[in-house]
């Protein structure tokens, strides 16, 4: 359930395999540590005039702790906003606009407690709060930091945020190393957070986003019950409720803390010399002073003792994930779970042949092993097939479980396994842009010499190993198992009363949203619903057989509203409502 490009690092990581099992990956690395602590690792590689080059933070989400939960992705996206000579026409300027900017969005969180109170000191806040941002927009420079790699021929400028690490991407032509150089030095030492709460707005709507899909929360729910105490428990986009509360001094202290030198690897392969990027090295980045060392991570899972059980109801097509807790990438237990990942997978493996193709309980089936800092999960996941319960798919992955710890892996199954391990990385290692992440990736999470290391561990994977990994994390009371299916469909009409409707607009979609606690507690059964054109507030829901009884409750209602003059733009009235299978459906009373 990780970044999809951590994994498949994840997987070079371990995958790495060789032509026999005694011979270590043959990469010439050439390391440089600076005093200040920041590891430097370049592999020359001449041919094509180009450098994959990477700057990695031992940072990611694991790192935060409740209350700041996704600020690792967010401090991520602030670190293209620019230096305090990048990104802006007139740093001083710009400095005052994100003071002030603070300071009024810092005042209105508080001022919010009491809405209706302070609704004018609100509003004059508002107002120059988009004065200032319309100011400050005047003088930004929007993406120099790319448009810099840009002109001088740089491809591939990104970022990722993992749980176990922050990574920047970019690659330059072999001549324009020092650019790269400057760049990311800057970048590292003197960052300016400007536009922070208008970039933090976006990041909220990737939550949204995140949310609005069909088994978002699930999986969230899912993650959150299999880890109680260690923080892979929560999702690197971070809770809504944190985001909300986030602010620019929490941001500032998070990157200071952990965007240091020696918290840091450089990784460069490619058309370069090694002399020269240390030489450069040490004259951008060996500049900044060492940091303090960050705070460790000390928070770890205890062990389970009980099988745990989440449970959803979603329209969606019925689905089964069982996650077993796991170890992290330095035990060596993770080798042959590794390879039983491979073993399970894929149309030769059992998973797919036995519950897909034969059995048709299915329509997909697989399995994925964790590959992270700490230790992890492996975990299996299957939807469905027409009127199939997902815990009969369950059942079914049980069965293959119990035979792969029961009896041997066929050999041939465990040589396919490792054979494809093989071709996979072999062409992976092509990429100087894939060694270049797989060196910085495993820096970050198990010093990169164990990467050397992998082929001979992965070679010696015998059948024995296989069955004693399943025995020992495979057991009941170390699985976390979910299961969705779909919600039965209601099909109900009922009467109600219907107080106000008018247009459905974004701004009169917030405004109702605001409104609909308040109204609530003036008078028990107020709700506000929405179609797609219209927005309404009821009071009510009568059986179909209880008109009267609705209609007595609109008479006391028009009875208030003529005591108070008739002010409502709107005359209540009694409306039918129909839910049906194909959507929502409505009936306006002609009385």
């Amino acid at each position: 359930m990780r970044k999809l490009l951590l994994a498949v690092i994840g997987v070079a990581l371990f995958c790495v395999a060789s032509h026999s099992e005694d011979e270590v990956l043959k990469i010439d690395v050439k390391e440089k540590i600076l005093d200040n602590g920041l590891t430097v690792l370049v592999v020359e590689r001449p041919g094509t005039p180009e450098i994959a080059c990477r700057v990695f933070f031992k940072v990611g989400s694991a790192n935060e702790v409740p209350g700041i939960t996704g600020v690792s992705h967010l401090v991520e996206h602030m670190m293209f906003k620019g230096t305090g000579i990048i990104g802006t026409k007139d740093p001083v300027k710009d400095a005052e606009y994100n003071r002030r900017i603070n300071e009024i969005v810092l005042e209105m969180r508080g001022l919010e407690a009491d809405a209706d109170k302070n609704a004018a000191k609100l509003k004059e806040l508002q107002k120059e709060l988009d004065e200032l941002r319309v100011a400050q927009k005047e003088i930004t420079v929007s993406e120099e930091i790319w448009e810099h790699y840009q002109r001088k021929g740089g491809t591939r400028l990104n970022a990722m945020t993992g749980t176990d690490y922050t990574g920047y991407v970019v690659s330059v032509p072999s001549n324009k190393l020092e650019l790269f150089f400057w760049l990311e030095s800057d970048r590292m030492a003197n960052s300016v957070f400007r536009e922070f709460y208008a970039e933090l707005g976006v990041i909220k709507e990737e939550r949204r986003l995140h949310e609005n899909r069909p088994t978002g929360f699930f999986h969230e729910t899912f993650e959150a019950v299999m880890y109680d105490a260690h923080p892979y428990s929560h999702p690197i986009v971070g809770w809504m409720v944190d985001l909300e509360n986030m602010t620019l001094e929490k941001a500032l202290k998070y990157q200071k803390t952990y965007y240091v030198p020696n918290n840091a690897v450089v990784v460069l392969v490619g058309d370069v010399k090694s002399e020269e990027a240390f030489e450069l090295a040490e004259k951008y980045f060996g500049r900044i002073p060492r940091g303090e060392d960050p705070p460790p991570v000390v928070t770890m899972e205890h062990p389970q003792r009980y099988e745990k059980r989440v449970y959803g109801e979603i329209d969606t097509q019925p689905q089964v994930m069982i996650s077993y807790h796991a170890p992290s990438i330095k035990h060596p237990d993770i080798y042959p779970l590794q390879v039983l990942d491979r073993v399970l997978s894929g149309n030769a493996g059992p998973l797919y042949k036995k519950i897909v193709r034969d059995r048709e309980l299915a329509t997909s089936c697989s399995c994925s092993a964790g590959r992270d800092k700490f230790p992890s999960s492996f975990s299996f996941y299957g939807t469905a097939k027409g009127e199939v319960s997902p815990e009969e798919v369950e059942e079914a992955i049980y069965e293959i479980i119990d035979e792969i710890k029961s009896k041997p892996v066929p050999k041939k199954d465990l040589e396919r396994a490792k054979k494809q391990i093989r071709a996979q990385v072999i062409r992976m290692l092509a990429s100087n842009g894939f060694l270049a992440y797989m060196l910085a990736g495993g820096e970050c999470m198990h010093g990169w010499r164990n990467l050397l290391e992998s082929p001979a561990k992965i070679a010696k994977v015998t059948e024995e190993d296989i069955m004693r990994v399943a025995k020992k994390y495979f057991v009941k009371t170390n699985r976390t198992v979910g299961i969705i299916t779909q919600p039965e469909k209601v099909l109900e009409t009922y009467l109600t009363i219907r107080l106000m409707e008018v247009p459905r607009t974004p701004e009169m979609e917030t405004q109702m949203g605001r409104m609909e606690k308040f109204i609530s507690t003036q008078q028990a059964g107020v709700s506000v619903r929405m179609d797609d054109e219209n927005i309404y507030i009821e009071v009510g829901r009568f059986g179909l057989d209880e008109r009267e009884v609705a209609e007595e409750r609109l008479k006391l209602i028009e009875d208030k509203m003529d005591e108070m003059g008739g002010m409502l733009p709107f005359r209540p009235r009694i409306v039918t409502v129909g839910d049906s299978e194909e959507g929502s459906g409505e009936e306006d009373d002609d009385r």
